[in-house]
């Protein structure tokens, strides 16, 4: 457990006005909501190199973001050779946070990302019908990660 007594950092990434863009921020709402132990949520519109003082002292951070391409659902463990695979439109990338944490803080962060594929990007604050679906299967999905990793730690 880490010195602030939070395991798992989830950080849902877009822009709720842009529907499906805003599916990282929704994703991170409804798992808030269930209140789960050492668990710290935060919502942005993109990541700031600011978050890496709070969050580098973490277990395991997960991203939750948006993709324009892809499967529907991705989940996977981010380093800073990762760059080539990543679909997201965001100015500071994962592979870029991984490398800073590695150069201030010598900390090699534990950062999984989970893509979900919009359809819609236009103005509106609703997701379409099957980002909502995506969403859904991803809420279940990181549950369960959390769940397996927490208990593997025990």
């Amino acid at each position: 457990m880490s010195s602030k007594g939070i395991d798992f950092v989830v950080i849902g990434v877009g822009n709720p006005l842009r529907s499906d863009d805003g599916v990282g921020c929704f994703v991170a709402r409804e798992l808030q909501e269930l209140n789960l132990p050492d668990v710290h949520i935060k919502i942005t519109q993109q990541l700031h190199v600011e978050f890496l003082e709070e969050i580098s002292f973490e277990q395991t951070i997960i991203v939750i973001d948006a993709s324009i391409s892809g499967e529907e659902i991705s989940f996977c463990k981010i380093d800073d050779n990762s760059e080539k695979r990543l679909t997201s439109s965001h100015h500071l990338g994962l592979p870029v946070f991984i490398s800073l944490a590695q150069k201030i803080y010598k900390k090699d962060l534990d950062i999984r990302l989970c893509s979900i594929r919009g359809n819609c990007f236009e103005m509106g604050d609703v997701l379409s019908t099957k980002t909502a679906v995506y969403a859904q299967q991803a809420i279940k999905l990181i549950k369960a990660f959390i769940s397996k990793k927490t208990h593997a730690r025990t």
